[in-house]
């Protein structure tokens, strides 16, 4: 459910109202919340310093019932479809749990009057709510609650503008450097029958190099393919640019992108100055669960050219664990903030994201390009690294615009079409098993430096992709 659609809330009974009470148990000392329950400081203060009446939004993550387990254990031999329905099923039921659980109690206390929007996610176990500072000191009371955050604002990883290189028989540079022309011309393969996601900004779905691929393009309605988190638009539209060249690197025609018939989706999680909320970006994470409410539209990857600049942040962590659970492959841009040692953002640093590291047409790596360790274990990071210097996609000014960009965000894009490509290969293929296949067959870069030396390393992975060598092995 959407903060767009309408609130449906429904009158309770007595009985079920008893029931939602004892699965939400109230604290007996309301004085130990701040030994219970995680805030940070900027929490802290704002209920320290706000009026009784102010209003503000948050994030509250409540204590796992047992959902996240029984989705661990979710097998299905093979069928997608089945594992993310099996997958979606569980976890929405939690966030409807939650929502009426939350609704009912608010109703006890007659505070529902207070709570402007509620929204219950499905992948990670928690709500959004805008409500008053009455609401929140209530939320501190109840035993379940495990964290309460004012809910934050991140800025995309800005890109830089660059001076185009040249093409290469009508094929980008960094699409020779691949190699994903040649899987083209070699192999025939094109990432047909895969689905790519965008999480970003939005897409100029008329784009001439999109639109052909644009998976709702003939559909009665978009609710299948596009989301708009920010704005509540129906139809697919960029008004930043930023998404629309991701999107055209992974899956563009015209010589820009990597895998140009596979399918694509977008979520618009970004405004139109490159600015998200966790709210915003948690309904994304939802969307491509099951986009138009159906497991079975959900894509096989999706982009992530964003990321918070504290790597050490778990704010997403349960989302993306969900996301692998219901097999979407989780490529995030490893950030902007190099070339200082640990400066990998979140979610990329997660063990369980695969996080890329931009290069420039000599395999050189970008000083931008952040580097590992992980905050978690010290796991090496990136993962993999991609061109991601003066990168020529597309652009939303116009149905035949393109720009030049440099960024992690252009590096990212080039994993996410190998991957469409290689599950047009062998469709079977596991999230592990195609982040295997990648490190394995990409192009060894040995480098010295922030913990690491040799391959794999904390500043090249385990080396730039080479599309070719990847898609070949995973052919039977």
């Amino acid at each position: 459910m959407s903060r767009f659609h309408t609130r449906r809330w429904v009158a309770l009974s007595v009985i079920l109202t008893i029931m939602i009470a004892l699965v939400w148990p109230v604290r007996s000392d309301v004085a130990a919340q701040a030994d219970d329950i995680d805030m940070d400081d900027q929490t802290n203060d704002w209920l320290t310093q706000a009026d009784q009446s102010a209003v503000e939004t948050f994030i509250v993550l409540v204590q796992d019932d047992g959902t996240e387990a029984r989705v661990d254990q979710v097998v299905t031999a093979g069928d997608k479809i089945a594992q993310r329905t099996e997958v979606h099923g569980l976890l929405s039921e939690r966030a409807e749990r939650n929502e009426r659980a939350l609704s009912a109690v608010l109703g006890k206390q007659g505070l529902m009057d207070e709570v402007q929007e509620l929204h219950a996610f499905q992948t990670v176990n928690g709500f959004s709510i805008t409500a008053s500072k009455a609401v929140v000191e209530s939320l501190q009371s109840w035993s379940l609650v495990e964290s309460i955050a004012l809910d934050t604002t991140i800025q995309l990883h800005k890109p830089m503008e660059s001076e185009p290189l040249e093409r290469i028989n009508a094929v980008e540079w960094n699409i020779a450097k691949i190699r994903a022309n040649q899987v083209r011309g070699q192999l025939n393969i094109r990432g047909r029958g895969v689905v790519v996601g965008g999480m970003d900004t939005g897409v100029r779905a008329s784009h001439e190099a999109l639109r052909g691929n644009y998976k709702c393009r003939n559909a009665s309605s978009n609710t299948a393919c596009w989301f708009d988190a920010v704005n509540g638009q129906a139809e697919p539209y960029d008004d930043n640019s930023h998404g629309t060249h991701t999107m055209g690197t992974a899956v563009g025609r015209k010589g820009i992108g990597v895998a140009p018939q596979a399918k694509w989706i977008a979520c618009k999680a970004f405004s139109a100055f490159g600015s998200a909320t966790s709210t915003d970006i948690l309904e994304c994470f939802d969307f491509f669960l099951a986009p138009g409410g159906n497991a079975a539209n959900a894509p096989d990857v999706v982009i992530n050219s964003w990321g918070s600049s504290n790597g050490a942040s778990t704010v997403y962590q349960q989302a993306v664990t969900n996301w692998v659970n219901a097999g979407i492959y989780p490529s995030f841009s490893n950030g902007n903030s190099g070339p200082g040692c640990g400066t990998v953002g979140s979610p990329a640093s997660f063990s369980n994201s695969v996080g890329t590291g931009a290069t420039d047409s000599n395999d050189t790596i970008a000083s931008f390009s952040s580097r590992g360790a992980s905050p978690f274990g010290a796991i090496t990071k990136p993962d993999l690294s991609a061109p991601g210097v003066s990168v020529r996609s597309a652009s939303n000014s116009s149905d035949t615009a393109y720009s030049v960009k440099s960024g992690t965000s252009m590096a990212g894009p080039h994993v996410s079409g190998l991957v469409a490509l290689l599950l047009e290969a062998d469709s079977g293929l596991s999230i592990n098993q195609l982040t295997q296949n990648m490190k394995q067959n990409a192009k060894s870069i040995s480098a010295t430096g922030c913990s690491s030396s040799g391959t794999p390393n904390n500043i090249y992975g385990w080396g730039r992709i080479d599309a070719l060598n990847s898609v070949r092995a995973a052919l039977p």
